[in-house]
């Protein structure tokens, strides 16, 4: 099972493990960690600021790694953006807009 996160600006990555986001990734949280390097000109993005990963059924999971600017989900029918803090893994949904810093990203399960 695998997934492709889509960003705003264009770049698209493919989750198919452990992975790391952020300006410039620091593969000491994870040795084995797939990293993606985002462009963020307006630095909003922290250098780690996020683990993705397939979880056991198949369902994309994602933690805030003590990010500066934080890790927001916003899901179908809940106006409201939910925070996603480190220690607490967010299963998140084709149909969810994920914003980290100021950037924005949507999934699709490939």
């Amino acid at each position: 099972m695998a997934y492709q996160i889509y960003f705003e600006n264009g770049q698209v990555f493919t989750v198919t493990g452990f992975s790391l986001l952020g300006r410039n990734p620091d593969l000491r949280i994870m040795k084995t960690a797939q990293l993606f390097i985002l462009d963020d000109p307006t630095k909003t993005v922290s250098k780690t600021h996020l683990a993705l990963a397939v979880n056991n059924l198949g369902q994309l999971v994602i933690e805030d790694i003590d990010s500066t600017n934080g890790t927001f989900v916003t899901s179908v029918g809940r106006p409201q953006e939910q925070q996603i803090f480190n220690g607490q893994p967010q299963v998140i949904s084709p149909s969810d807009i994920v914003r980290v810093g100021d950037v924005l990203f949507r999934i699709r399960q490939i």
